[in-house]
This record gives structure tokens, sequence and C-alpha cells, in this order.
């Protein structure tokens, strides 16, 4: 039940980038045909990330992710089908806390230890996407790219047995994806977007072999996941100043990255493998552009 209203949610709400207009008739600084929009986009978000031994980490209220934005669109024609194409690419980069979480006892063959750490969790994160798109009907079509998600978490423990907190562990998710977008134009200024995309993607972990490197999924090991994500909202357009055009998006963004924990060894102990676990993020975003 808990994937099946994953998957609706995703239907509903829409990842990536600003998309072209498909009522962007008017001239340009690059012409009729061509036009370049640059932007800073800046995503609210709540972040849940997986752990293997601890529960997942909540992220400690909201943080920004931010970071510039590029399209490039071409206006093939002046049809209802197969009108235009675009490249697009978005950066996006921000820091997390998370909420303090006390770490489980462990027993059992061949010890048995109890740590009673309170583990004060911190990460960096960075989200990269390039995708490319391509109107089939007015302002609806399909769009394919790759995505790359980059984390790096920190650790503070007090109180604990496993002696000074490790250095910090990197996971790396990244893949292509492929999508699907849709824009309808409300008046000549406020359109209505949305667009859906699905993900596989190959995560990897890496640092040192300590138990909090374990417990992130196992140092130096690689898994196939798989991710949806999508965004909807409103598109503003202003008026045109010497052919440059403001513009402001406003939407909401979601973002679910499933995978499925391997095998390994925590501190001698076998850990079996075969649970599923979701990477959650979630948030209002905004976009601030300028078409040229």
């Amino acid at each position: 039940m808990k994937g099946i209203v994953s998957i609706l949610l995703a239907l509903l709400i829409g990842v990536l980038s600003p998309l072209p207009l498909y009522a962007q008739e008017a001239e340009t600084l690059l012409g009729d045909k061509l036009s370049l929009k640059v932007g800073y986009k800046v995503w609210f978000a709540y972040w849940s990330a997986p752990q293997l031994q601890a529960p997942q980490l909540q992220s400690d209220g909201v943080s920004a992710l931010n970071g510039p934005t590029g399209t490039l669109t071409y206006r093939i024609r002046e049809n209802d089908w197969l009108n235009s194409a675009f490249i697009s690419t978005t950066w996006l980069n921000g820091g997390f806390n998370f909420q303090p979480i006390q770490t489980n006892t462990i027993t059992g063959p061949p010890f048995a230890i109890t740590d009673t750490a309170i583990q004060n969790q911190a990460a960096l994160r960075r989200d990269y996407s390039i995708t490319a798109g391509l109107a089939i009907w007015r302002g609806f079509g399909i769009l394919a790219g790759y995505y790359n998600k980059r984390d790096q978490f920190n650790e503070t423990s007090l109180d604990s047995g496993f002696g000074p907190s490790p250095s910090p562990t990197t996971r790396i998710m990244d893949g292509p994806i492929i999508g699907l977008f849709g824009n309808t134009e409300l008046t000549e200024r406020v359109n209505m977007y949305g667009n859906l995309s699905y993900a596989f993607l190959n995560m990897s972990t890496g640092g040192p072999r300590t138990f909090q490197c374990l417990e992130l999924f196992g140092c130096g090991n690689s898994t196939n996941a798989k991710g949806y994500s999508g965004e909807f909202g409103a598109h503003l357009v202003g008026p045109a100043i010497w052919k440059i055009t403001p513009e402001l998006q406003i939407g909401y963004r979601f973002q679910v990255i499933q995978t499925t924990l391997p095998p390994g060894i925590v501190l001698g102990l076998p850990i079996s493998g075969g649970t599923s676990v979701n990477d959650l993020t979630h948030g209002p975003i905004f976009t601030v552009s300028a078409r040229f």
C-alpha cells in the first residue's frame, strides 16, 4: 500500500528543471527560433535519508538546495505537432542537519557490545541533472537525460563505545532518466506546468571501514536503485524589456529513490540484505530566470 501511495504521489506531482513554454512565439535576443533561459533555483526541501542500523535520518527542519539552471530552446516550426526541442541543466547543492539518533544495542556471537552513543548527523548534498526534450503535441512531450546525486555524511558521536567519530562517508547515486512533461497556457502571462521522471540509478558508497561507514550501506558497495520524481506548479511571465523576458516559476517538487540493502557484515555480525528503503526529498521550489 505504501508503495502504491508513493507512485500515485509521484504521478500527481512531477523533476528536474524549467521546461520550455508552448506559447513562446515572441522574438528574443537570439531570434524568433532560439531562446536561452538562465536562472537561479531554490528548493526548500525536507529530506529523509536511509540508514542500515539506525532508523531513517530525518532532516531537522527544511534546508535550501539552491543553484543555477539553464535551458536552451529551439522552435522547430509553427505547428501543434513536433514544434520545439530543448536541452536543460540544473545544479543544486546545500547542507542538512538531521535529528539526533541513538545507536542500537548490538548483541550476539562472537561477542556482545552495547553502544549508547547519541549521534548528531549532518550531510552536504549536491544534485545535478541534464535533460533534453521534444514537444510532441503543443506543450506536451518526452524527455531523457542524466541525474547525479552526491551525499557526504558527517557524524559526531557522544558517549560512544566505538571510539572517535569516523571520517565523512560519501554516497553517490547516478544514472539515466526518462520522463514526460507538459505545460498549458491559462492567460497570456500565466502557465501551469508539470513533469514526471523515472530514473535507472546505480548507488555506490565509500569511506573508512568503520562501523558508521558500514552502517551506510557498506564501504565501496554498489547496487541498483530506481527513482521517481516530479514537479508541478505555475509559471509567471513578465513583460519583455529589450527582448529580455523575466520569469518566475513556483512549484512543488517530490523525489523518492528506492533501493534494496545489500547483505554485509557489521562488527563481525552478518546483516541480511533484501530490505527495501526509500530516500525521500520533497518541498516547495522557486526559480527566478530571464529568457534571452
